[in-house]
């Protein structure tokens, strides 16, 4: 290495710069928090049930709408109200610890690529999991995923550096219970689940020697899984009562073991055609170090990384885990998170051997290394054009129609996908020279460049094609009264019932206590009828709708104050929603 390369070298092993390189995306993470509105529907029903929780006072049942909602434990809404209050209630309040959890997630992560390869590997999988595709979306949402993924790695860290050492430490228990506890919390039995598999997975891949060694942390672990559970059970148990058994009976019965038995939502198929389901996820979502991950991967097999310690912890923590949610019936891309650790530090470990010695890896690594491009350079590609290519498409075709400005979104499309091409090409050149290191460097750079471009350009551009909610809102909040009641009817979107809610939270002396319905649903037969009560009132619903309606029932004492076009993001549908008022006179049938 050059006197260059030795100075790098030498800055990127030392631990403050991990740490601080972390912290940068930390920034930028939090930074992109605050840059767009919430994506139905898993972030705006969270979001909403920790509104109806801060303005209610009942932290120990959260509700949707007013409803029950025992989707998940309640440590999520606790942690997402903290952030309400701190910021308020808007979307950087509670998307403000998802960030955290990418942060420390990212540092635990490094900080075992240290302790299982050397400091080099540590940087590179802290740096990896950081900004790796599905880290960034999930790690600056307002979801469970990035604390679920913080608090498995708190509980999985010192159970690795136990089962190293050989010794019990206060401290590491300790990090065992807080994790497994919040792990509990945040998600349920699958908290426990990932670590003590993983554990079990690295113990069968380990030698005799490791299996003994290792024993001892997986008593360790079942134990305080126990202890978790206890301490779960303070909350679950006052929760139940509350609702009459009503919490474990759907938060077990169909949001755990129907989940498991069959798919919920859609999510999901025919269970030997969806088995696959994960490798693809991971080739798309492991982006952009899909390109090193083949060759790693080989590497690791083929013995040429790491010692039989490292190698039977990291394939010990990716297959159990793979393999429960690959059968598993409901399947979402986001189940996978907790493998991707393990797969950054693995391709940390290729990156830091080749970045000592070039022509470190054996053949059969560097033909799998070659093969990487076979996926990243076609999905490098096919972003770009859709970077910008989209937008402008999107306006040819509806412009007339939707009226939507669109003009910012297309300059920031076209600047992110030239840089992107530009980068690509470089990596292009850098791969077919088999110079692996500076393909590294490379990406890295660029991720964290493009993301910031994404962040301050295409997110808040995007808003005028992508989200329709919180236009609809503040037509109601400008036009009318937004304490009235809000009926919905076609257009059911949990974003309506989080900026309905957001606005009448900030009027504390309209609601001393638990807030009424966001919105209130009925079917489209119903309208008719709705629309004759002499009390204001306003009507949510899509176009299409409303013209089927008024084509049964004839003129309605209805009066339009407002409409938004936009795609509706979980449908993929483009939609003109109309806002309608009803009249104050009564009207004779």
């Amino acid at each position: 290495m050059s006197d260059t390369s030795d100075k790098l070298y030498e800055n990127l092993t030392k631990p403050h710069t991990m740490v601080l390189f972390v912290l940068l995306m930390l920034g930028l993470y939090w930074f992109t928090i605050f840059q767009s509105s919430l994506f139905d529907r898993d972030e705006t029903r969270f979001s909403s049930a920790t509104l109806e929780m801060l303005a209610s006072g009942d932290y120990i049942v959260p509700t949707f709408n007013g409803d029950l909602r025992p989707d998940k434990p309640i440590l999520i809404y606790w942690l997402m109200s903290i952030g309400v209050t701190l910021l308020g209630p808007c979307e950087a309040g509670v998307r403000f610890f998802a960030p955290v959890g990418m942060a420390v997630s990212s540092l635990l992560t490094g900080w075992l690529g240290r302790r299982l390869f050397d400091p080099l590997t540590g940087f590179w999988s802290a740096a990896i999991l950081c900004t790796s595709g599905l880290m960034l979306i999930v790690g600056g949402a307002a979801t469970t995923d990035s604390v679920l993924l913080a608090f498995i790695m708190t509980a999985i860290t010192p159970a690795i550096f136990m089962l190293q050492s050989g010794k019990t430490h206060v401290g590491y228990l300790a990090a065992m219970l807080l994790g497994l506890t919040g792990a509990m919390l945040t998600k349920g039995p699958v908290g426990l689940a990932v670590p003590v598999l993983s554990m079990v997975g690295m113990l069968w891949f380990g030698n005799s020697a490791f299996r003994k060694a290792g024993k001892k942390s997986l008593i360790w672990l079942i134990v305080l899984s126990l202890v978790a559970t206890g301490v779960f059970l303070l909350w679950a148990i006052p929760a139940n009562r509350a609702t009459g058994g009503e919490f474990a009976k759907i938060g077990i019965g169909r949001h755990i073991i129907n989940r498991i038995l069959e798919p919920q939502e859609s999510h999901g198929g025919n269970f030997f055609l969806s088995l696959p389901f994960y490798i693809p996820v991971i080739i798309g979502l492991f982006m952009p170090w899909t390109l090193l991950l083949y060759g790693s991967v080989r590497a690791l097999y083929g013995r040429t990384l790491g010692n039989e310690q490292s190698r039977a912890v990291l394939l010990g923590w990716f297959w159990p885990t793979f393999i429960l949610m690959s059968v598993v019936a409901t399947k979402l891309p986001h189940y996978i998170l907790p493998v991707f650790p393990a797969l950054a530090i693995v391709t940390a470990a290729a990156i830091s051997e080749l970045t000592r010695n070039p022509n470190g890896l054996s053949e059969k690594d560097r033909f799998w290394m070659e093969k990487g491009g076979t996926c990243y350079f076609p999905l490098m590609w096919f972003s770009t054009l859709a970077l910008i290519g989209g937008p402008i498409l999107f306006r040819v075709l509806n412009f007339e129609k939707t009226n939507l400005d669109l003009e910012d979104l297309i300059v920031s499309g076209t600047v992110a996908g030239i840089f992107q091409f530009a980068v690509s090409i470089y990596v292009l050149k850098a791969h077919k020279a088999q110079k692996y290191a500076r393909c590294a460097k490379l990406m890295l750079g660029s991720t964290v460049a493009f993301w910031g471009i994404f962040a301050y350009g295409i997110l808040p551009a995007s808003e005028d094609m992508l989200k329709i909610s919180p236009e609809v809102v503040q037509i109601i909040n400008e036009k009318g009264d937004i304490h009235a009641p809000i009926t919905v009817t076609g257009y059911e979107e949990a974003s309506l019932v989080f900026y309905i809610n957001g606005i009448r939270m900030q009027d504390k002396d309209a609601y001393p206590g638990k807030l009424p319905r966001g919105m209130n649903v009925i079917a489209s037969g119903e309208v008719a009828q709705w629309a004759k009560v002499n009390e204001p009132g306003y009507l949510v619903l899509r176009q299409r709708d409303w013209d089927e309606i008024t084509e049964k029932a004839g003129e309605l004492p209805l009066t339009e104050i407002g409409h938004r076009w936009g795609i509706n993001v979980p449908k993929g549908r483009l939609l003109k929603v109309l806002v309608m008022e009803r009249g104050k006179m009564a009207v004779s049938e």
